[in-house]
């Protein structure tokens, strides 16, 4: 009798049947649960919930996009120009009602509909606010402070502290999560044109992009299997961890809030359980989709919009461990490379992206590469490229130049990063606007 009234309970509450007076009894059911067992009630609600809703949530053209941008820096942001100038790139089609957004991208933005309004805004989590200089930067920070370090759950509670800011404004659509290392490499109107699906056969803003698996993947290593969910099978079924690769990724408003409304649900906070997890973030919120009945299903799109590599054939684990750079190495065909993977912001670029070189690439869409423009040369265009001079008629695939480039050997490249520079000295002075 009692396993019915649990079933019961449990079918009442997914189908929102009468749930003022079912709350108590649902409640009474989880007292003294496990968190595995909340979980699980937890899980069958959110599959209920699934089963008997239509889950169509298409939009009408005209709806707006306003994405918050959530970074978790140390004490510094290298990029803070790049980011100034992407989000000074927001996006009216009524130009003659609202004259306070600027229309930088003249390249995507016709796309866009009428009275639609693209615009972003960024706060920032820093491990040690008292160190920052830039009044910019300080302006965006948000109240509460972690003291994440890496590989450390802490990371989770920044985020989500980043997240419960964002959605204070009513505007924001989607939350991006980022760090210092992070840049755009496509306008707001073109990443607002992917969120929308203007080309899918049902727009739909609500989705998400997590480029995730589970156990089950060919992605799946024994490295996960020992580190990632056996260390957090004990909490969560297993059947029901994801992972995602890179673990910055872009929600929507409708799946951040439910994954912020995940403590309620279950009666306690969900992060304790992801402290022993190697890369915590990486399981936390592609697992808190599945938990929320979203993972899997036609809301997450499984792909990421964030580019990062990882050398996998590194001889030592802490080299598998943090992404590739890309230093010194932004121009043309890396631009072209990542966004020919489907990504729209890309990591790790630690060192400072020069402005200048970033608005020709990625606003302005001038064919430049590696730092400087093409120059024209007995009647055809010659490329000068990280050390060599090649004839534009036997150009090959940007993705082949790139992927060829990363695989010199260490002191060719050491030569090609020096030369690189000098050109970046000579077309792109230091002084960014």
């Amino acid at each position: 009798m009692t396993d019915f009234r649990s079933l019961l309970s449990t079918f009442q509450t997914g189908t929102e049947y009468k749930a003022s007076t079912i709350s108590s009894s649902s409640n009474s059911i989880l007292k003294g649960s496990t968190l595995k067992q909340k979980v699980e009630h937890h899980l069958r609600i959110a599959q209920i919930r699934k089963a008997t809703t239509s889950g169509k949530d298409n939009i009408s053209s005209t709806d707006d996009i306003h994405i918050a941008v959530c970074v978790c820096i140390v004490d510094e942001f290298p990029q803070e120009k790049i980011w100034k100038a992407w989000l000074d790139t927001s996006y009216s089609s009524d130009k003659s009602k609202d004259g306070s957004n600027v229309t930088v991208d003249t390249i995507s933005a016709p796309d866009l509909m009428d009275n639609q309004k693209i615009s972003s805004e960024i706060y920032i989590h820093a491990k040690f606010p008292h160190r920052i200089a830039s009044p910019w930067v300080k302006s965006k920070l948000i109240k509460k402070n972690y003291r994440s370090n890496w590989n450390d759950v802490r990371i989770i509670r920044a985020m989500l502290a980043l997240a419960t800011e964002a959605l204070r404004n009513s505007l924001t659509t989607h939350v991006l999560f980022a760090t210092e290392s992070c840049i755009p490499i496509a306008t707001l109107s073109e990443v607002a044109i992917e969120l929308l699906g203007r080309n899918e056969p049902h727009q739909n803003k609500h989705r998400s992009f997590v480029d995730a698996y589970k156990a089950t993947s060919k992605n799946f290593t024994r490295f996960d299997e020992r580190q990632c969910w056996g260390a957090l099978s004990p909490y969560i079924p297993y059947d029901t961890i994801y992972k995602a690769l890179p673990g910055w990724c872009l929600l929507s408003r409708k799946h951040i809030q439910k994954i912020l409304d995940l403590p309620e649900d279950l009666g306690e906070d969900l992060w304790p359980a992801f402290e022993k997890v190697w890369a915590p973030e990486e399981l936390y919120f592609p697992t808190a989709l599945a938990l929320i009945g979203a993972l899997p299903s036609n809301e997450v799109v499984r792909k990421s919009l964030v580019f990062a590599k990882w050398d996998t054939k590194a001889k030592h684990q802490k080299d598998r461990a943090h992404p590739n750079v890309y230093d010194e190495e932004f121009g043309y065909n890396l631009v072209n490379y990542v966004r020919g993977e489907g990504c729209f912001f890309m990591r790790k670029l630690k060192a400072r992206v020069n402005l200048r070189l970033w608005e020709d690439i990625v606003v302005r869409k001038v064919n430049v590469r590696n730092g400087f423009k093409d120059r024209q040369v007995a009647g055809n265009v010659t490329h000068h490229e990280r050390g060599c001079i090649r004839n534009s008629t036997s150009d090959c695939d940007p993705y082949e130049q790139f992927e060829r480039k990363r695989n010199r050997q260490h002191s060719s490249y050491k030569n090609e990063r020096s030369f690189t520079r000098q050109r970046q000295s000579d077309n792109y002075d230091d002084c960014d606007p």
